[in-house]
């Protein structure tokens, strides 16, 4: 009996990483018996950042999306973010893990302030090289999950906004939130043109009181959707794999190095909590949030 139930726990308790490079290093030595078990994981949302060798000053990125499919067997109930403080970014990562995640079920995707549906468009995309400019939200994922999973799935794209500004964690309050939801009159589109919508900086969003609350994503994966990574090809966007070659996270990490690890907090912190769902977000503009 003990056989048959020592490892019943993994599927009980939170997995909680600071960063995608810790995450790696601990979940990749694993065996994918052990990895299938694992139902609730939280990670940070900065962007994984590699340079060949030396070479700081070239740096490849990857968002979580490339990252977790080092993990092909994980089947999560649910993977929680946790964003850093940059709007462009956690929309990045976000879009990235709507279009071609796998391996959870449920996603929530937790951002210190609103800037994540407010900034302005970026000429170059860190993950693609491309020009990221928002999409009315969560219209546009809404359709992109449906495209995946089948319009009568089920699935969804829900986003709620903290109504407190400055105030960390009133998003996970259902007393302390509302629905988001972006509205944009495509009758006033020139369809020759590159969309309004997104172009510029919503400064109502942004403003100093309002871009100060939360956001919570809860996106929800279809009732038949095929959540397995095991079918590893064929790579599409920034995936690792594309020039990894079948190589283990072991091996990119002892060819390359990681110069975002001057982000990492310099000294271990023991937090004391009594909900292992609690966070605080960080003063750090380069640091995400961490368990209180």
């Amino acid at each position: 009996m003990h056989h048959e139930t020592h490892t019943l726990w993994i599927s009980r308790i939170l997995f909680n990483f600071e960063d995608i490079s810790t995450l790696l290093n601990k979940l990749t030595v694993l065996p994918s018996s052990t990895l299938s078990q694992i139902k609730n994981l939280r990670i940070g949302g900065r962007a994984l950042f590699l340079a060949p060798g030396t070479f700081v000053h070239r740096r490849e990125y990857y968002s979580h999306v490339w990252a977790l499919k080092f993990l092909p067997e994980l089947s999560l109930d649910r993977l929680t973010v946790l964003g850093v403080k940059d709007g462009k970014e956690n929309y990045n990562v976000l879009d990235d893990l709507i279009k071609f995640g796998h391996g959870w079920r449920e996603l929530n995707f937790i951002s210190q302030d609103s800037s994540i549906f407010g900034f302005a468009r970026l000429d170059v995309n860190a993950s693609t090289g491309a020009p990221l400019q928002r999409k009315p939200q969560p219209s546009y994922w809404n359709e992109v999950l449906q495209r995946q999973d089948g319009a009568d799935s089920q699935c969804s794209v829900t986003i709620y906004r903290s109504v407190e500004s400055g105030a960390p964690g009133s998003v996970m309050d259902p007393k302390r939130r509302g629905i988001f939801e972006q509205e944009v009159n495509l009758t006033e589109e020139d369809p020759t043109q590159v969309p309004s919508f997104g172009r510029d900086e919503d400064k109502q969003l942004m403003a100093d009181d309002e871009v100060a609350k939360e956001i919570l994503v809860v996106v929800r994966r279809g009732l038949n959707a095929d959540i397995s990574g095991l079918d590893k090809s064929p790579y599409k966007g920034a995936d690792m794999q594309k020039w990894a070659n079948g190589k283990a996270w072991r091996k990119i990490k002892s060819e390359w190095t990681l110069p975002d690890a001057k982000w990492k907090p310099k000294a271990i912190e023991f937090d004391s909590y009594s909900d292992g769902d609690d966070y605080r977000w960080s003063n750090d503009s380069k640091q995400q949030a961490s368990i209180t």
